[in-house]
C-alpha cells in the first residue's frame, strides 16, 4: 500500500532538505531540550518523512527564505525524522499522524500548539510564528478558557486546531460549538462543519465525511471553501470505486470554479480525470516522453497508462526494467513500484521476490507496515499463503494502534490466514 500524506497531490520528486537548514539545530532530542531551557526560548520541532512532498515545500519555501532566518533568534528550530531513530517515539509522544506536523512546544516538552500541512503564503505562516512566540491566543489558552466557562467560541477554537490532526479529540469540542448553532448560521459554525467533513475524508474516514460533504455543498453551495471539498469528496467516490460520480462532481466543480479555484483543484481534477479514463490514448501517449522509467514515480505513471490502454505487456516491462536498474533503490521505492504493479496484476512474481529481498536487506528503521502490506498483497495474488501470512502480520505489528489502517491490516490478515 502506497502511504498517504496530508497534502496528496504534491509531487515528491523535489529534492529533499536535509538537516543542514541555516539556524536549525542538530543533535539528539535531550540536547534539544536542555538548548532550549539554556536559551529560555521554545521549541519549534518539524516532524517530516521523506516521502512527504508538502515537507520538502515547508523547507525549500519557508525555512530556506530569508524572512524566516530571524525566527532562529526567537526559537530552537529543529527537525527529525518521524519514521527513523529517536523520531518514533517523539511522533508517538506528541500523536504526530499527518506531516508535515510543526510541534511548538516549551522547554518541560509542554505541547503549546502546532501547525499542519503546508502554507505557501509565507507572510501568514510567519504571522502565525509571531503568534505562537508570543504566547498570546494560542491552543493552551484556548482550552482553559473552555475548561474555566465553555463558550462557543473557545469550543470552536480547541474544535478547529484538533480537527487539523486528531478528530476523536475534537469530537467534544465539536459537538458543543455545533450545538451552540444548530442552524449552521454563523461563519465559525460553517467552517467547523466543513473542516470536519474535509478532514474526515482526507483520512479516509468516508462514512462521517461523504455524508458530511454532501449536505454542506448541498446547504452552501457557493461557500468559499466548497471547490476545495468537493475535490475531497472527489477523491472519496474515487477511492470508492464510483468512478461516475467522482467524474461528474468534479468535472461540474472545475467548470463552475473561477481562474484561482482552478488553480488551486487543478492537480485533483486532473489525477481524476486520468484515473475514471477521460484522458484520450493520445494525451497519455504523450506523457510518456516526459517519464523517466528508472525512476520510481516515473515508473508508476508508465504502468499505470499501459495498464490503462491494455498494453499489459509493456506494463510488466516496465516493472522488470525497474527492478534491473535500481538494485540499490529504496525501499520506499521499491514499495511504490511494487504497489503499481499488485494494482496492474504486472510483473508481480519477479516484483514480489525482489522486494521481499529489498525488504531483508534494509534496517529496521526503514520497514513499515505499507510496505509489509504491499508485499502480502503480491503474494496473495501469487497463491503464497506463507509469505502473505508473514507479511500481513508484520502491517498488522507495525501499525498504530487503535488506527484505522490496523484494522484494515488485521482484516486482510484473516483473509490471508484463510487462504487455500
Amino acid at each position: 500500500m502506497r502511504k498517504l500524506f496530508f497534502l496528496l497531490l504534491v509531487s515528491a520528486s523535489l529534492g529533499y532538505a536535509d538537516e543542514n537548514i541555516p539556524g536549525f539545530v542538530n543533535g539528539d532530542v535531550a540536547s534539544v531540550f536542555k538548548t532550549a531551557k539554556d536559551k529560555n526560548q521554545i521549541i519549534m520541532i518539524d516532524f517530516f518523512t521523506t516521502w512527504c512532498g508538502p515537507c520538502k515545500l515547508l523547507d525549500q519555501n519557508i525555512y530556506r527564505s530569508s524572512a524566516f532566518k530571524a525566527y532562529t533568534e526567537k526559537m530552537i528550530c529543529y527537525k527529525i525524522d518521524a519514521e527513523k531513530g529517536e523520531g518514533i517515539a517523539l511522533a508517538d509522544k506528541y500523536e504526530v499522524r499527518v506531516y508535515p506536523s510543526v510541534v511548538f512546544v516549551d522547554a518541560d516538552g509542554q505541547e503549546i500548539e502546532r501547525k499542519v500541512g503546508y502554507e505557501p503564503d509565507i507572510n501568514r505562516y510567519l504571522r502565525e510564528l509571531d503568534r505562537i512566540i508570543l504566547g498570546k491566543d494560542v491552543f493552551a489558552e484556548w482550552m482553559k478558557d473552555y475548561q474555566k466557562n465553555p463558550s462557543y467560541e473557545s469550543a470552536a477554537k480547541v474544535a478547529k486546531y484538533y480537527l487539523l490532526f486528531d478528530l476523536p479529540k475534537a469530537a467534544p469540542y465539536y459537538q458543543f460549538a455545533m450545538s451552540q448553532d444548530p442552524d449552521v448560521t454563523k461563519a465559525t459554525t460553517q467552517e467547523l462543519l466543513m473542516q470536519h467533513a474535509s478532514i474526515a475524508l482526507q483520512f479516509s474516514i468516508d462514512s462521517i465525511g461523504v455524508p458530511e460533504a454532501e449536505n454542506f455543498l448541498k446547504r452552501f453551495p457557493d461557500h468559499p471553501a466548497s471547490f476545495g471539498l468537493a475535490a475531497d469528496l472527489s477523491y472519496a467516490y474515487l477511492r470508492q470505486n464510483k468512478n461516475d460520480k467522482a467524474w461528474k462532481l468534479i468535472s461540474q466543480t472545475y467548470e463552475k470554479a473561477d481562474d484561482t479555484g482552478r488553480k488551486n483543484i487543478e492537480a485533483m481534477y486532473q489525477r481524476i480525470r486520468q484515473a475514471t479514463g477521460h484522458t484520450t490514448k493520445e494525451e497519455d501517449y504523450a506523457e510518456l516522453v516526459k517519464l523517466d522509467g528508472a525512476v520510481a514515480r516515473g515508473a508508476s505513471r508508465l504502468i499505470e497508462i499501459y495498464t490503462k490502454h491494455g498494453d499489459k505487456d509493456k506494463a510488466a516491462s516496465v516493472v522488470l526494467n525497474w527492478i534491473q536498474k535500481n538494485p540499490n533503490g529504496s525501499l520506499s521505492d521499491y514499495n511504490d513500484v511494487g504497489w503499481s504493479a499488485f494494482e496492474a496484476k504486472a510483473a508481480e512474481k519477479e516484483m514480489a521476490v525482489a522486494l521481499i529481498k529489498k525488504w531483508e536487506m534494509s534496517a529496521a528503521a526503514d520497514q513499515n507496515s505499507y510496505v509489509a502490506d504491499t508485499i502480502a498483497s503480491l503474494c496473495e495474488d501469487l497463491g503464497d499463503k506463507a509469505n502473505a501470512v508473514r507479511f500481513g502480520e508484520y502491517a498488522v505489528k507495525m501499525s498504530r494502534e487503535g488506527s484505522k489502517m490496523k484494522k484494515t491490516f488485521e482484516d486482510n490478515l484473516k483473509r490471508y490466514q484463510n487462504m487455500k
